[in-house]
């Protein structure tokens, strides 16, 4: 089920919770959810992979760091499958190839790093 994921130090998250006991919580695909004032307290809202180098796509948080776990309205889970679409037909590719350039090249990391970070910039994302 598409979940809500507060934790203690203010991150939220957003993705498919496959498991949850009184110590963990396993979710499937999170997306980590960005807030930035626009307007004075108009918040605009953008999605980024959760830990977005990592093989496995499912991530087990212990409890202890968990403030809050809320079911999304409507319109949030809709923004999160499209997002999460796009991230795996566009964004997933461009990353991997931005990374196998870096090591065929045997660039500069910290210039492939900020190549990589443009591309997902959240205003070519989701536009």
């Amino acid at each position: 089920m598409i979940t809500l994921v507060k934790f203690t130090n203010g991150v939220e998250i957003i993705g498919d919770v496959t498991g949850q006991s009184a110590k963990a919580i396993t979710v499937t695909n999170p997306v980590q959810i960005n807030y930035k004032n626009i307007e004075s307290s108009i918040p605009s809202v953008s999605l980024t992979r959760f830990m977005q180098f990592a093989a496995d796509k499912q991530h087990t948080f212990d409890m202890k760091n968990v403030l809050s776990v809320a079911q999304p309205i409507d319109q949030m889970v809709k923004y999160y499958e499209v997002a999460l679409n796009h991230f795996e037909t566009e964004v997933d590719d461009v990353v991997r190839r931005e990374l196998a350039r870096v090591v065929a090249d045997e660039t500069d990391a910290t210039d492939a790093y900020s190549a990589i970070l443009e591309r997902l910039s959240t205003n070519r994302m989701l536009n």
